[in-house]
């Protein structure tokens, strides 16, 4: 999907407004690790085939309302990292300090 079809969604989706106008303190690296968690899962398929990543993150974007530069480059950046995945590491510790609090 080519950044032309992303901006024609975006002004689709805001057309539509089908969807709440949040906004998001997430940074690219957020963004490239949960797409590259969607691909790596294979649970997202277009068309009877398996996503692509850099589609997925493409919706990433889309759904944060924040391009991304060169997330090729920061993916790879951040698979050589010694803490490959902080982001969701602090999602899955919020939602289990979520799940402890309501007992």
């Amino acid at each position: 999907m080519a950044y032309s079809q992303i901006d024609r969604l975006k002004k689709e989706r805001t057309q539509k407004q089908t969807y709440l106008a949040l906004f998001w303190k997430i940074s690219d690296n957020d963004i490239i690790e949960l797409a590259r968690s969607l691909y790596a899962a294979n649970i997202s398929f277009y068309r009877g085939r398996k996503t692509k990543f850099i589609e997925i993150e493409r919706e990433l974007e889309l759904f944060f309302n924040k391009k991304v530069k060169r997330p090729h480059n920061k993916s790879t950046r951040i698979s050589e990292r010694v803490n490959v995945a902080p982001f969701l590491d602090f999602l899955k510790d919020s939602y289990i300090n979520d799940l402890e609090s309501r007992l």
